[in-house]
């Protein structure tokens, strides 16, 4: 009968709610839904109010099926030695500690397979509760540990490792910064691409230049793929903010810009290099003419020769 109450009174409240609604929209009579609504909520709270509440007993037995053993134990021990569910309940706290004793040694073993340590020695804490001396389950707690342990460490070094990896990476990353330009390497820059070697051999152009030399100064000579480019060659900033490294990490620095030779073949025959002359770039950057879109720069840094192929994107 209160569950029909509760049932009755819910629907009734819904239906006059909607009935309302309606009337607000037609401009019907508002007196009938607004008195039916107020009925409903008198028969959903008399019957919310008659409603049998479940005894100690169930609720103890509510709380077992869900393994909340201390909650339980709690209800079931509230039961007066008069009720009728005395005999009852204690039959159920008599089986409720190797109940729950089985239950969490079982959690606690299949914790463990699944690696889960924390919960693991919660339940085996959980289990000593209900027999503190239980050699099985002190040793699997000790074995839990063990377990913990091995996997911390182990986790640690998978992050050691991952950080030594990161550091060699930012390591590398930073020689790679350092080094600038890679030699033999074609390197995009701008619409230009060139490549940086290191020139071994002196060739007699390079040869040729050291009749001009003063100091430590950059010489710059340019060789193209063919002189008999008529048209006007292209231009070439070669830059000071450009700096070059060997394959040890090594930088050469520009020593002058005091002495620049240019070479601006337009004629077609093959250079001469008595009639070079020096010319003096005191800006931070030097014109470089190149013909056909390739060509090499044989520059002297820090007193070395270095090469420099260069090449205009198409």
């Amino acid at each position: 009968m209160p569950i029909a109450m509760v049932i009755i009174g819910l629907l009734g409240i819904i239906g006059c709610v909607v009935w309302l609604i309606v009337t607000l929209f037609t401009h019907r009579r508002k007196r009938w839904p607004a008195i039916g609504i107020g009925i409903g909520i008198v028969l959903f709270i008399v019957g919310a109010v008659l409603l049998p509440k479940p005894s100690a007993l169930e609720m103890g037995v509510s709380r077992w099926e869900k393994q909340d053993y201390e909650g339980a134990k709690d209800r079931l021990s509230q039961i007066d030695k008069n009720h009728e569910d005395y005999d009852s309940a204690q039959k159920l706290l008599e089986r409720l500690p190797d109940t729950a004793f089985a239950y969490y040694v079982k959690q606690a073993e299949e914790n463990l397979k699944v690696e889960e340590f924390k919960k693991a020695i919660r339940n085996c804490d959980e289990a000593l509760r209900y027999q503190p001396d239980n050699p099985t389950v002190l040793k699997l707690k000790a074995q839990i540990q063990r377990a913990e342990e091995k996997a911390l460490a182990a986790e640690q070094e998978v992050a050691r490792k991952a950080a030594a990896e990161e550091t060699m990476q930012v390591e590398q990353a930073a020689k790679e910064t350092k080094r600038g330009r890679p030699l033999n390497e074609w390197v995009e820059s701008g619409n230009w691409s060139f490549r940086v070697s290191k020139v071994r051999t002196v060739s007699s152009i390079s040869d040729g230049l050291t009749r001009y030399t003063a100091g430590n100064g950059i010489f710059v000579i340019v060789t193209v793929d063919a002189f008999n480019n008529t048209k006007r060659p292209r231009r070439f900033y070669f830059s000071d903010n450009i700096a070059l490294y060997d394959d040890a990490g090594n930088k050469y620095t520009f020593d002058s810009y005091e002495h620049v030779m240019v070479l601006d073949n337009l004629n077609g025959t093959d250079p001469d290099l008595t009639q070079i002359t020096a010319q003096t770039y005191r800006s931070a950057q030097i014109p470089i003419w190149v013909l056909k879109g390739r060509g090499a720069l044989h520059l002297k840094i820090s007193g070395q020769r270095v090469k420099i192929d260069l090449a205009l994107k198409v």
